[in-house]
């Protein structure tokens, strides 16, 4: 049974700066003796999730919370999660006119976790945070100490990733945005010894014409700096920022063969010779014509791609989880995740998936999530125990329209993505995909299942569409002739109904 624990902080700060009440209702769905689970957290606030690591038999989770249709008050929370569900939790608050935003956490070699964020007090909407925090943890979320960085008086925002070196340097590289405008974000680079202290900073200064954007950060061989994947350097190419230890560096361009335009990468150690890349992919450099829009290559480190797999639908948006998308501890179970194309204040209906790819990106399963909320994926993280965390954040938008999101956290495993959905305790994950919904002149089902029939029937019960459903990924089917109303679908195998569904033509 999961537990929500009020958790009083002891620090060297004043205690009117630290919010010590968990506000927060947690439901945990199936929960299965420490296999997979379902947290939705329920807290009445605009929340969403921000970075997760592996810490011993726990995941520890971030996220950002602020009231509704207010940017004051904004605070941050951290969750720790362990194999059965159970979750601890401590909420931290700079004030009702200050902000706080955790980003991303290291796991230090005595068990303690620097926890390193963006606050400061509020301006306006895009001048929120403009000081860099680094807070230490002991193992129970108790705060140890507190440092602050603020950056030069007219940088605000500050989007960055964190990395750890096997010599216990860590680098900070990401972007701010000067006076809070987006279209003058601007590199910055920071390192830090295991204590919180900084090392260097540096803003660079290039006579850069597109906003310069940091993605996702990789350690260099021998601890000698990092790689920084970035955009803005020149028009619409994925630059690499080879970063050494004193922050020298060297731009180059990764080219695309399909001249693909790309965004929000990430890039993880592969092999001794390469890595894997997932990105947001749009077809020959046409961003208006939706095509594959999920990209995972395998790269060379000299940057080459070698082999490539397109994921989502032809015929819409898919796009990687926001943060981070990709991650694996066994090379032959890559996950991917991901989710439909919108706004988090979009009233609609949008399903969540995860793929599992082999060693060389052949696909071996698929599920969507879907079901009278709207799913926004964010975050990735493969588990030791050969399962992995999949962090979101959904609107429930039949019973609140208000922008209240809820944290979502799903843990699964490669059975519950290869075994059929019929077999699994999720109620909410599917094989097949059916849409749109409601639909027009066509309908579209997506699956990698093999031997499935798909029946369309009135509500009266009358057959009015059959057919085998080909393993092709995506069966299309002229609906052009059917009337105007309410139907009713029915997947099968083997005779046996595993999927059923209301389908609306308009």
């Amino acid at each position: 049974m999961q537990k929500d624990m009020y958790m009083i902080q002891e620090s060297n700060l004043p205690k009117y700066m630290i919010t010590i009440v968990l506000l927060l209702f947690s439901e945990m769905l199936f929960p299965q003796n420490g296999g997979g689970y379902e947290i939705i957290i329920d807290d009445d606030y605009h929340s969403s999730p921000s970075c997760i690591i592996n810490y011993d038999s726990n995941i520890i989770l971030t996220g950002f919370q602020r009231p509704l249709n207010s940017i004051y008050g904004s605070k941050t929370c951290i969750y720790k999660i362990n194999n059965w569900g159970d979750t601890t939790s401590m909420h931290y608050s700079i004030g009702y006119d200050s902000t706080v935003f955790f980003k991303s956490v290291i796991r230090l070699t005595n068990n303690h976790l620097l926890v390193f964020g963006a606050y400061g007090k509020i301006e306006w909407t895009n001048k929120q945070t403009n000081a860099i925090m680094v807070l230490e943890l002991d193992s129970e979320l108790n705060i140890l100490c507190r440092k602050n960085y603020p950056l030069p008086q007219n940088y605000w925002d500050p989007l960055f990733k964190v990395s750890i070196t096997e010599d216990s340097t860590i680098y900070l590289a990401g972007s701010f945005k000067i006076d809070g405008i987006s279209s003058l974000e601007r590199l910055f680079l920071m390192k830090f010894d295991t204590q919180g202290d900084t090392l260097m900073t540096k803003f660079p200064d290039y006579p850069i014409g597109n906003p310069t954007r940091v993605y996702d950060i990789m350690n260099r061989e021998n601890s000698n700096g990092i790689l920084a994947y970035a955009t803005g350097f020149s028009y619409e190419v994925l630059q690499v920022l080879e970063i050494d230890s004193c922050f020298n560096m060297n731009i180059s361009d990764i080219i695309d063969p399909l001249n693909s335009i790309c965004y929000n990468f990430n890039v993880k150690p592969f092999t001794d010779s390469t890595y894997l890349m997932s990105s947001d992919s749009y077809e020959s450099g046409n961003k208006n014509k939706i095509t594959n829009d999920i990209q995972v290559d395998i790269m060379s480190y000299e940057h080459e791609f070698l082999t490539r797999r397109f994921l989502g639908r032809p015929d819409t948006s898919d796009i990687p989880a926001w943060i981070n998308a990709i991650d694996f501890t066994d090379k032959n179970n890559i996950w991917v995740f991901g989710a439909l194309d919108h706004l988090p204040s979009d009233p609609i209906y949008a399903e969540a998936f995860v793929y599992l790819l082999d060693s060389t990106l052949e696909v071996k399963g698929l599920k969507y999530f879907e079901g009278d909320i709207s799913y926004n994926a964010s975050l990735t993280n493969a588990t030791p125990d050969g399962g992995c965390v999949l962090g979101g954040f959904l609107t429930d938008w039949q019973n609140n329209q208000s922008g209240d999101m809820d944290i979502w956290i799903k843990k699964v495993f490669p059975e519950d993505i290869l075994t059929n959905a019929e077999d699994t305790p999720d109620p909410n994950d599917r094989d097949v995909l059916v849409y749109p919904n409601p639909f027009t002149d066509k309908l579209i089902i997506k699956t990698i299942r093999k031997g499935l029939k798909f029946s369309l029937f009135t509500i009266n019960g009358i057959t009015v569409l059959e057919t085998k459903i080909e393993n092709n990924m995506t069966f299309e089917l002229n609906a052009s002739i059917l009337e105007k109303g309410t139907y009713i679908y029915k997947i099968t195998y083997k005779n046996r109904v595993i999927q059923t569904d209301k389908l609306i033509k308009f």
